[in-house]
């Protein structure tokens, strides 16, 4: 009983964390909300979109702040080898970018959903932004999850095999 305590107790944390994650979305709703302007705004608006991919790293900036101190914490909740720390992360992007594109290949070609190319020149910031958006989101989701949570979890199980040993 005390072991689904400790795990709900964390997945409650990781529950709270999350809205850390979201804070621009939220913060941008409110704005709509008190000004009046439609559910579309947040989809359409520049400012909006890019209000949220910039809030997208206060988690690991949240986290590492709250583990400061806790060095040995803090290499638990980050989970990112300190050697060739880019390209690990360039090749684990790649690699997630090939599936996301072999996943939408697929499912294109099984009638899954339609494409219409409605691509100009002129968005080709909006897909560096997309880029960079996929890139901050997914850090934030492996802090969060594979990081804090199974971080924590595995510090008080310890487990016979270990990420972090």
């Amino acid at each position: 009983m005390e072991k689904i305590k400790i795990v709900l107790k964390y997945l409650v944390y990781a529950f709270l964390l999350s809205f850390v994650l979201d804070i621009g979305g939220f913060f941008s709703g409110i704005y709509a909300e008190r000004s009046g302007l439609s559910e579309k705004w947040l989809e359409n608006s520049q400012v909006g979109i890019v209000f949220m991919l910039i809030s997208q790293i206060t988690l690991p900036i949240f986290l590492m702040f709250q583990y400061k101190s806790r060095k040995n914490d803090l290499r638990i909740i980050m989970p990112f080898a300190k050697d060739k720390k880019a390209y690990r992360y360039l090749i684990g992007y790649a690699a997630g970018a090939i599936f996301f594109v072999l996943t939408w290949i697929i499912a294109v070609a099984f009638g899954g959903f339609q494409v219409i190319n409605i691509w100009h020149i002129g968005n080709v910031l909006w897909l560096v932004l997309f880029l960079l958006g996929f890139c901050i989101r997914g850090m934030g989701e492996e802090i969060l999850v594979r990081g804090y949570l199974l971080g924590k979890l595995s510090q008080q199980f310890k487990p016979c095999f270990s990420y972090y040993n």
